[in-house]
């Protein structure tokens, strides 16, 4: 009986102790496998975040290429403003100084006419 007993619980304490270690090889596999969806996780988070910054820069890139196109266009623009008021301004002191040559031709020729008047009245 004790022989029987003894084998028995042999058995039964081997049972036990394969029962335990595949209960700690189970928990240290959840655990891995938490471990590795926690660092694929977070991996996948890095990435995303890691695009949303190329995202945002790309996007702040195109706003300052647009920034400058734009200030560029407005510089141009005053430029042919000004451009276009010398020329008019350019053309109202033409029209100014062909006035005075104008006044001046006919003081001058007045003079002469008077000149002469008077040296046809002498005679």
């Amino acid at each position: 009986a004790v022989h029987i007993q003894r084998t028995y619980r042999g058995a039964v304490d081997r049972r036990a102790v394969k029962a335990r270690v595949e209960a700690e090889t189970a928990g240290a596999i959840k655990i891995q496998r938490a471990h590795r969806k926690k660092a694929q996780y977070s991996a996948e988070r890095r990435a995303r975040e890691a695009a949303a910054c190329r995202i945002q820069a790309a996007e702040r890139g195109r706003r300052q290429r647009a920034e400058r196109q734009r200030k560029e266009k407005e510089r141009i623009a005053a430029q042919k403003i000004q451009a276009v008021e010398r020329a008019r301004l350019a053309r109202k002191e033409a029209a100014v100084l062909r006035e005075a040559r104008i006044a001046e031709a006919k003081v001058k020729l007045d003079a002469q006419e008077n000149r002469e008047a008077r040296l046809t009245a002498r005679f």
